[in-house]
């Protein structure tokens, strides 16, 4: 199973995700609930010329993801592929999802 990030860009050109509305968009577009329960791993294809993956993006497709699977078993079951510069964005976005502090985690 595959989340192909690529189709998520605003325009050809885009190099940021960002925005709660569209990280939501893109939960119910990839049907991740479905993918959560799954019992096979998700590739998540991030394009290699994306350079930042805005946190409430990134919280409003995956924190929900997070917060059920809990951080190390959503690490084993989505396995992002991308530049190395996005996994500290990546890595902050699922610390930031498991606490129950953050406003924008939803």
């Amino acid at each position: 199973m595959t989340v192909d990030l690529g189709k998520a860009r605003t325009n050809k050109d885009a190099r940021v995700f960002a925005g709660r509305e569209r990280g939501k968009h893109w939960r119910t577009e990839f049907k991740l609930d479905d993918l959560d329960a799954s019992k096979e791993p998700v590739r998540v294809l991030i394009p290699d010329d994306i350079i930042a993956i805005n946190i409430s993006f990134f919280l409003s497709m995956f924190g929900k993801s997070v917060r059920s699977l809990g951080k190390d078993k959503f690490r084993d079951h989505y396995r992002f592929e991308c530049n190395e510069d996005l996994r500290p964005l990546i890595e902050l976005g699922i610390d930031q999802a498991v606490k129950s502090s953050s406003a924008l985690a939803g």
